[in-house]
């Protein structure tokens, strides 16, 4: 089972490992958007409330949501201080445990702040289990796709109120970062503001969207006026879930 967790909302995605197939996935929506602490209280709500999570799981992964995360080349890694790579862009508290994913094949790593209330529960009620912040899997995901082309590619994870950048040329990673949003203007002021850093030329500048979105929402035509080649990434896992076939992370969290 694989869960993603944020104050957006909860997913539940059940997968046979043995026939390949997933056999459950449902949204979960949280009460509180804003306090961390209502989450826990939602997510022991979906696990005493939906049945299909009361079975027994081989194996159990969470998926972290948030953006208490940053991205630390390899080679400046201290696992020893992991917070000094979060404090002067994220507001810790003293007490926040700091977490890492090492992605070796990207030579860096991805510090976060996991849910610690949520991992405690699910540790309580399965044992040993994976965790992970959402960065990682779309990191692993995405370089997979990129290693045959030697292109620019800049893809964007879309959100209700944020959405994931990440530029490849070839193997190599230009960008990961996540920008919030409430308009249509505030999502283009971030994508232009970012073409510029990365210093991209728009008419040549490969761009796919996926997640929350398709081609009438306005996200996908902001980047279709400024970017000549937008598209939308198409999920290339099968699954009878309609609602799953939006969620780029659970379909690849396994």
């Amino acid at each position: 089972m694989s869960i993603q967790v944020g104050l957006s909302g909860l997913s539940f995605c059940v997968k046979n490992t043995e026939s390949n197939a997933f056999v459950q996935y449902f949204d979960y929506p949280t009460t509180d958007k804003t306090k961390p602490e209502i989450l826990l209280k939602d997510f022991i709500n979906a696990f005493e409330t939906q049945q299909a999570l009361q079975a027994d799981f081989s194996s159990v992964r969470v998926i972290h949501d948030n953006a208490l995360v940053s991205l630390v080349p390899q080679e400046l890694l201290d696992t020893s201080d992991l917070s000094k790579f979060l404090k002067y862009n994220v507001a810790l508290l003293p007490t926040d445990f700091v977490a890492h994913d090492e992605l070796n094949s990207l030579n860096c790593a991805v510090v976060f702040v996991p849910f610690v209330n949520i991992n405690n529960y699910v540790f309580e009620h399965f044992g040993s289990f994976e965790y992970h912040h959402q960065a990682t899997i779309l990191l692993q995901r995405l370089h997979a796709l990129s290693e045959s082309s030697n292109n620019t590619i800049l893809r964007l994870h879309i959100q209700d109120d944020y959405f994931e950048a990440i530029c490849f040329k070839g193997k190599q990673l230009l960008c990961y970062n996540r920008f919030s949003y409430q308009t249509s203007h505030d999502f283009l002021f971030c994508l232009l503001f970012l073409i510029e850093q990365l210093n991209l030329d728009p008419e040549t500048l490969n761009c796919e969207l996926f997640g929350r979105v398709n081609s009438d929402h306005s996200c996908f035509k902001d980047c279709y006026t400024y970017i000549r080649n937008t598209r939308l990434l198409e999920p290339m896992i099968e699954t009878e879930f309609l609602n799953l076939k939006h969620n780029f992370v659970a379909l690849n969290s396994f």
